[in-house]
């Protein structure tokens, strides 16, 4: 039986081949997107110290890219666009806590 650590792990690994966390929790069954970030989140925390700086890096930088996604999509009513860039804004926070 996998213990929540495993699937942490696993959502951690995924996560790094650029899934989204939305695949994740429904491929993983987690339930919802936020349950996957929250596991991304708990791997990230239990990585070694040298580790855990990349794994941020790198996913500022998933997260800017789909920033500049979300940017380049004109037809975004205005409300969706600052709705969007702030689940940005929040998971950025979330990663550097």
């Amino acid at each position: 039986m996998a213990t929540p650590g495993d699937s942490d792990q696993t959502v951690l690994e995924l996560r790094r081949t650029g899934r989204s966390f939305a695949f994740i929790a429904r491929t993983l069954k987690l339930g919802k997107a936020r349950d996957a970030n929250a596991a991304f989140l708990r791997a990230v925390a239990k990585a070694p110290a040298r580790d855990r700086k990349k794994l941020r890096e790198e996913e500022m930088g998933r997260l800017q890219k789909l920033e500049d996604t979300i940017r380049a999509k004109s037809e975004l009513a205005p409300f969706d666009l600052d709705r969007q860039l702030g689940v940005l804004k929040h998971l950025r926070a979330q990663l550097q806590a």
